[in-house]
This record gives C-alpha cells, sequence and structure tokens, in this order.
C-alpha cells in the first residue's frame, strides 16, 4: 500500500461522522496494524492524526453564519452610537 491508500483510508474515517470516540478509536487501531504490516514505512502516528474527524458541512456553515451575524451586529451597533450621538 502506498502514501496515496493511507491518506485514502484516513479521509474516508475523518469524514465518517457516523462513529461514535470508541468505534473510530477501535477501526483506527485495526487500520494501523493493516497498514503497518503492509508497509514498513507506514506512520501510525500520522495516521492517527489524519484520523480525527473533521467538522462537517453543516457544522461549518453555521459557525460562518454565526461569524457574519456577530460582524453584522457590530455593524450596527456602531451605526446606532452614531445616530444617538
Amino acid at each position: 500500500m502506498s502514501r496515496k491508500h493511507f491518506s485514502a483510508l484516513a479521509d474516508l474515517v475523518s469524514r465518517a461522522h457516523y462513529l461514535d470516540d470508541e468505534a473510530r478509536a477501535r477501526l483506527v487501531a485495526d487500520l494501523v496494524t493493516m497498514c503497518a504490516d503492509a508497509n514498513p514505512r507506514f506512520s501510525p502516528s500520522r495516521f492517527r492524526e489524519a484520523c480525527e474527524p473533521q467538522p462537517s458541512r453543516s457544522t461549518k456553515n453555521a459557525a460562518d453564519a454565526v461569524r457574519q451575524a456577530r460582524a453584522a451586529w457590530a455593524r450596527t451597533a456602531q451605526q446606532l452610537e452614531l445616530v444617538e450621538l
């Protein structure tokens, strides 16, 4: 197996939001064993790091919406202060 294969596996695991923490840890441990047997240059620590869950798109979009709303509120608050003066 090559780096491309390891990256693809880690990407799949990181995007598997249906896995709970225990299931993800067990899956990663099994994959680390398999990958280390397949390639002596395999780095378990890098693979484990790459398997960490990534925020889903909806979570990322929600965070962006909150940031935009806060920025709009700050602009509105500044405008209100100018009107009150």
